[in-house]
């Protein structure tokens, strides 16, 4: 089984994020030295002089709990693929800065040599982190003794880049998540800069008288150890005594009155004053204190503007999605309007379809019905012909049995000419054919109204099939008119069609894309509230820092005030006694000149030759 751990830190102002396995959970031993061998072995890589020794300071691990930064200061605190940012030790050409941490990958896989021999320690104790806190400094009865060092911010409230879990056996693995922008790597620490870090102690009581006066001439020497460098340095620290005080305190500090103050003579000076020297000493240290907290209160406030910048940025960002996301879905309004309205043309469309299609069935019956009406006017006509044809052959059956009947009329006739005898006889014959002659007549004339009347028939069936012929010809051109309007309407129905899968496809892809932008919109709202998030910790964290350094000036104000007279008191009791030293001085040099003139006189006086007397000698 592996045990991964995530590591990061900052090489020469770049962000690198490793992914280390150890076959179980490490201790902080175990994991700091594989820390230490990885990034120094690529410190070395970058530097390429065998140089860039990586040496571990301390370390963060980030909870996902909590979503903090805290101390690493246990190894129950490392989780499989926890993420652990690594500080080091601030040498003169690296410097630790605030930026994205990025997604781990596998360190370069080349022989790593052994880690360099643990440096030196250092004199002042190792750093000990205070979280969400900037580490206050007291006073006790000794004026600016200082009994704690200045620590680093808090962990910062931004969280690091989601790490995924291993996937699976069997899963495809997933590419690196996308770092936020609001993920950044925890502050580095902030240690107080002393005068002289190199030779003094983590706590500025134990310096010894050597070190304050190396230190403090230090900053002095610049100026030449002239009096405008030592008021300067008074200045600096806010040691508030008069001018005329200083010149005077200068003046009898430079021994050869030559305007410059050497090391010896400044040396003397810290003898002579030595509760003046304690507070320039544990006032520079302050000063470095407060010019190192200015510094960090500066460095959150310019994260603060970053983060709000991020903020805006994702406001717009946001601003421009919803936009998007309002075009897409009116986008999709208009498509939607656009396909209900094709729906709507479509179904009219079909309504004409099926319009038609009903009209060219009632036309096809029509047509057939003209075409039944048709053959029967035909029938009817062929009826009518045969009706004619056997009327005219009445007719002509009935003229001849007339012609017929004449001929024997005017047979009869002449035999009744001849025959007068047989007239009485003949008459009755005469008058039944004279009978038969008029039914014969009769029937003719019927014949012949018979034949009208199917002259008639035949041209009134003649009309009807001349009228059903025309309707035949007029019904199959509607026919064929509908039928090419069905044909019209259904490739208007087919085109439709398609322009309603278009409209389909469009409205499915506006929805799509205004599927996409809400997402994004969600994206973005949570980093615009991430950004919010970490610009709200983040200024929290300046006002914070600058509420304790108000607090800390304030406390270090009271503690100048109060000092205030005891610098006062020390210097004026140091001129009283510098004066009584040259009042003791005079009475000695006249004390020595007494002495001297009285030898000189005893002498005189035991002399062999008179002398006057000595008035005033002592017996």
């Amino acid at each position: 089984m592996v045990f991964a751990v995530l590591a990061a830190a900052d090489l020469y102002g770049t962000k690198l994020n490793y992914e280390l396995d150890f076959p179980a959970r490490p201790s902080l031993g175990e994991f700091e030295g594989k820390v230490a061998a990885v990034f120094g072995a690529e410190a070395r890589l970058r530097r390429g002089d065998g140089g860039g020794a990586f040496d571990v300071y301390r370390m963060q691990v980030y909870n996902d709990t909590t979503e903090q930064w805290q101390p690493l200061t246990s190894a129950a605190l490392l989780v499989e693929y926890c993420q652990v940012y690594v500080f080091q030790r601030a040498p003169q050409q690296h410097h630790e800065v605030q930026s994205k941490i990025p997604p781990a990958m596998r360190p370069p896989t080349v022989a790593l040599p052994p880690p360099p021999p643990p440096p030196a320690p250092l004199p002042y104790a190792p750093y000990a982190p205070v979280p969400a806190a900037v580490g206050a400094f007291s006073h006790n009865k000794t004026p600016y003794s200082c009994t704690g060092l200045l620590t680093s911010p808090g962990a910062p409230t931004t969280s690091p880049p989601r790490i995924p879990k291993p996937p699976a056996p069997g899963t495809p693995e997933r590419s690196p998540s996308i770092v936020p922008p609001a993920a950044l790597a925890p502050p580095p620490p902030v240690v107080a800069a002393l005068p002289t870090p190199g030779a003094v102690g983590a706590d500025p009581a134990a310096a010894s008288f050597d070190e304050k006066v190396a230190a403090l001439y230090e900053r002095l020497a610049p100026s030449g150890g002239s009096l405008e460098g030592f008021m300067h340095l008074f200045a600096c620290v806010r040691v508030d005594l008069a001018a005329e005080l200083l010149h005077d305190i200068f003046g009898k500090c430079d021994a050869d009155a030559d305007g410059i103050l050497s090391a010896a003579e400044f040396r003397s000076f810290a003898g002579a004053y030595p509760t003046l020297l304690d507070s320039l000493w544990f006032r520079s240290y302050d000063a470095a204190i407060d010019t190192r907290q200015q510094e960090t209160i500066a460095a959150a406030k310019k994260a603060v503007a970053v983060l709000c910048q991020c903020e805006a940025d994702a406001r717009v960002a946001v601003q421009h999605a919803e936009a998007e996301v309002v075009e897409c879905g009116g986008r999709v309004a208009r498509e939607a309007a656009a396909l209900d309205a094709h729906a709507v043309q479509e179904e009219g469309v079909r309504a004409s379809l099926d319009a038609a299609r009903a009209e060219v069935t009632h036309a096809q019956q029509s047509l057939s019905t003209s075409r039944g009406g048709l053959a029967q006017a035909k029938r009817r006509e062929e009826e009518s012909q045969a009706t004619l044809m056997t009327a005219r052959h009445g007719v002509q059956a009935a003229e001849q049995r007339v012609r017929a009947v004449d001929h024997d009329v005017l047979s009869a006739e002449a035999r009744l000419q001849e025959l007068e005898r047989l007239v009485a006889k003949q008459r009755d014959e005469v008058a039944q054919l004279h009978e038969v002659g008029q039914q014969s007549r009769a029937a003719w004339r019927h014949a012949e109204a018979e034949a009208a009347r199917a002259s008639e028939w035949l041209q009134d069936a003649e009309s009807a099939s001349t009228a059903a012929q025309a309707g035949a010809v007029h019904a199959e051109g509607t026919v064929a008119t509908l039928q090419e309007r069905e044909r019209a309407v259904h490739q208007s129905l087919m085109a439709a069609g398609a322009a309603g899968a278009e409209l389909r496809r469009a409205c499915e892809e506006a929805e799509r894309v205004k599927a996409r932008a809400e997402a994004r919109v969600g994206v973005l709202q949570k980093q615009e509230a991430e950004a919010a998030q970490a610009r709200a910790a983040q200024e929290q964290h300046a006002q914070q820092l600058e509420r304790e350094n108000l607090e800390l000036n304030v406390s270090r104000r009271q503690a100048e005030e109060r000092e205030r007279p005891l610098l006062e008191q020390e210097v004026r009791l140091r001129l009283q006694r510098h004066n009584l030293e040259l009042e003791e001085a005079r009475l000695r040099d006249e004390h020595r000149s007494f002495h001297t003139s009285h030898s000189q006189a005893r002498l005189a006086y035991a002399a062999p030759w008179p002398v006057p007397d000595a008035p005033g000698r002592l017996p």
